[in-house]
This record gives C-alpha cells, sequence and structure tokens, in this order.
C-alpha cells in the first residue's frame, strides 16, 4: 500500500493517484517510446536536445492546471541505462487530468446493499421469521401469554383463584371455572315438625317434614305435639268417611245409611235410601229370594208360603204359592255361587197362568220388556221361547209332563224339576 502525500489516505501500490483527493501519487513517469536500435549506450539527450535520429526536439506546451492549487511539475526521470547506447529523448510537458471525480459505483452498490437487506428485513418482519412486534395471546391459569407469530412466551401463566368446594360444585377457579376435586358433602340437620331434613351449609333440603304428632286432642279439641310440644291452632275437626249401609235397601223397603268420622268414629250423618228397583245385571238379578217373595205378593195377587226348602246341590230355593185365580202352585228360584238369583221358574196346574205370570214379573223388572209380544207368542205355541230387555221368558214342559214358565237374564234355566 502506498500513502498520499497530500492527504494521508492509503491507495493500492498501483495507483497513479490518490482516490481521496484525487492528486498523483509519488514520481510521475512518461510514458515510454518506441525504442530505436541501439547505437551507443550513451544516456538520453537532456531536454531540447537533437535526438540521435537527427529529429527536431518536441517541445510540449505547457498548460494550465484545471485545479486552483498551483500546478504541479513532475520532475525529470533519471536516465536510465539499460546497457545499450542511449537515445535522447524529446522532453514532454505532460498536462496532468484533472480533479479526478469520486466514482458512483460503491455509493450504488452500497445503496443496493442497504434496499437489499432493507427489502429482506421487511419481508422477514412481515412474514415474521423476524418478529419484533409481537402478538401476545391473554395469559391463562395455566398457559402464559405467547406470540401468535413466534410463539414467544410473554407474560407468565396468572395461576388459578381457588374457590372452596360447596354442597353443589366441587373446588372451582373463579377465573377459567375449571374444577378440582369433588363435591362437598351436605351437612344434613334432622327433619323436625315443621321442616325436612336440611343442609346447615347450602340450605337445601331433602323429604319431608315429619308433622306434629298430635296427643290429648280429639276432632273437636286441639291437641299438643308430642315432639315439640306445640299446641295446635285448632282442633282438626272430623274426617268424613263413605256413606255405610245401615239397613239395605230392597224391594220392599227403603234402607238407611250412615255417615262416620274416619278418626274418632262419630256419627256424622244419617240419610234414607228409597226401595230399590229391581233390575237384570248380566246374568243375574239384582235382588235375593226373600224380597223377591215379598215383592211378588205385592205385584200380584198371590200368596208365598215363606216355609221355604233349599236344594244346594241343584242350587234352587222353592216357595209355595197360591193364586185365588189359578189355584196352587210354587216358584223356583235358583241361584249362583255368590247367592245372586239368575232364574225363575212358577208353574200351575194351569200352565197359561205360569207363562202369564213370568210375562207379567218380566214387565215389572224392566217396563220395556214387551208383554204383548210375549203373550201372542205362547198363545200361538204350544212351546216358545220369548227374549226382550235382557230376559228371557221359556214356557215348555218336562220329561215327568210337568209345564212351567221360566225367566233368565241370560236365557238360561236348570230344569231342577
Amino acid at each position: 500500500m502506498s500513502f498520499c502525500q497530500y492527504c494521508g489516505e492509503k491507495n493500492p501500490d498501483n495507483s497513479k493517484f490518490c482516490f481521496s483527493c484525487g492528486k498523483p501519487l509519488g514520481t510521475f513517469t512518461a510514458a515510454a517510446q518506441p525504442s530505436a536500435p541501439v547505437q551507443n549506450e550513451e544516456p538520453y539527450a537532456a531536454a531540447g536536445a537533437q535526438m540521435p535520429y537527427g529529429e527536431a526536439t518536441y517541445q510540449a506546451p505547457v498548460q494550465e492546471m484545471p485545479y486552483s492549487e498551483p500546478s504541479y511539475q513532475p520532475p525529470v526521470q533519471e536516465q536510465m541505462n539499460y546497457g545499450v547506447p542511449s537515445y535522447p529523448q524529446e522532453q514532454v510537458n505532460y498536462q496532468y487530468p484533472a480533479k479526478a471525480k469520486k466514482s458512483k459505483t460503491p455509493l450504488i452498490a452500497a445503496i443496493a446493499i442497504v434496499l437489499i437487506l432493507a427489502v429482506t428485513a421487511a419481508v422477514l418482519i412481515l412474514t415474521h421469521t423476524i418478529c419484533i412486534f409481537h402478538d401476545y395471546s391473554e395469559a391463562t391459569c395455566e398457559a402464559a401469554a405467547v406470540c401468535s407469530y413466534c410463539d414467544k412466551e410473554g407474560d407468565e401463566a396468572l395461576g388459578h383463584k381457588w374457590k372452596d368446594a360447596t354442597c353443589s360444585a366441587p373446588k372451582t377457579c373463579e377465573t377459567c371455572g375449571k374444577t378440582e376435586g369433588e363435591v362437598k358433602p351436605h351437612n344434613w340437620i334432622d327433619a323436625t315438625c315443621t321442616t325436612p331434613m336440611t343442609c346447615a351449609d347450602c340450605n337445601a333440603t331433602e323429604g319431608a317434614a315429619t308433622g306434629h304428632y298430635w296427643a290429648g286432642g280429639s276432632c273437636t279439641v286441639p291437641g299438643t305435639c308430642g315432639v315439640c310440644g306445640t299446641v295446635a291452632d285448632a282442633a282438626p275437626g272430623h274426617t268424613t268417611g263413605e256413606w255405610e249401609a245401615d239397613e239395605e235397601a230392597t224391594l220392599v223397603s227403603a234402607g238407611t245409611e250412615i255417615q262416620y268420622c274416619t278418626v274418632c268414629g262419630e256419627e256424622l250423618d244419617f240419610r234414607s235410601v228409597p226401595v230399590k228397583d229391581a233390575q237384570v245385571k248380566s246374568d243375574s238379578f239384582n235382588f235375593g229370594h226373600y224380597e223377591f217373595a215379598q215383592w211378588l205378593e205385592e205385584l200380584v195377587d198371590i200368596t208365598v208360603d215363606y216355609n221355604y226348602e233349599i236344594d244346594y246341590e241343584d242350587s234352587f230355593i222353592t216357595y209355595d204359592i197360591n193364586s185365588y185365580d189359578y189355584g196352587e202352585g210354587f216358584m223356583m228360584l235358583e241361584f249362583n255361587q255368590t247367592g245372586e238369583i239368575t232364574g225363575i221358574i212358577f208353574w200351575f196346574e194351569d200352565s197359561s197362568a205360569a207363562a202369564a205370570l213370568a210375562v207379567v214379573v218380566a214387565s215389572a223388572i224392566d217396563p220395556y220388556f214387551d208383554q204383548d209380544g210375549a203373550i201372542e207368542a205362547f198363545d200361538t205355541y204350544y212351546e216358545e221361547t220369548f227374549s226382550d230387555s235382557g230376559m228371557t221368558v221359556i214356557w215348555t214342559s218336562t220329561e215327568d209332563g210337568y209345564e212351567y214358565a221360566g225367566l233368565a237374564p241370560d236365557g238360561t234355566i236348570s230344569a231342577g224339576m
């Protein structure tokens, strides 16, 4: 490296001008002229001397330097002796170049490098390869804040803010709602006469109050609770029960019913039940044999002998009857296992009397029974069956020659004779 004698700046060894101030460096050597044939070894002639070739000496015109500084006259280069005859050279006055302008290449290169670096930095920043402007998430109870671009952690995790477990919820974080552990068990207080079992911590209830255990009172006298000692505000009063039959109503007599208090058993009410109507049920009648005998006496001009006979084997109850018009006869009442009457049979020596009585009884049980139709049927045929209003009247004879008329809800009557 060589140093400028004017500004002291370093320059490469082969530099002729300073890159900083533009001034020539060291001794300036004129460009060599083409070599002439060697004639002698004398050094070149001084400036202005006659050249060995007899050519005129060329004096370069001196030009004023473009710089404001004093013009620089380079020193005359020493004559070189190369061991060959020296030839006189013409002295050349060099015009030093104008002050060299600084090259813009380094500046342009520097600007280009800066732009490249700037663009590269911008790309790296915008793509968050290099994260300058962090986008931190909010820190949670369990996780620190994290940049969504570069995953760098910011604020530390907040940590849970635990709220103690209760009877209805386990230990719970007030911030994020996370739970841990189990629900706290209820701290139950036993039920009382007026309150159910209650939790002392959360006031939750379970079951029902035990209720008072009244003692020393009645339906009309206030009692005292045997558990808590509370005196009732008033007597509870009677509890009304269902009507109960005192005397059953029959086909010929009214009945009575009584209503009792279900607590103390006191009689609360009494009422009369009217005489019941004879009716047909599904497969039986709604009356018993004795009340039917009484009802038959009131219905027609017949006398009944109440010294009845019961045949349990054939399930018949037999009453002797006497008609002033038709003479003596009997009636047989067929019954089932529960004692309900399921069929009625009338017999007289005059068979038409038996049939007529069966039709009258059927009409009395159900006013809609077609009495005329039944009589017409029996006048036409010697042996006939007629059904209407849920009843069947049978007029027939047995193998022994008895002629009788039978009345039944379902149309079937055992012979029994």
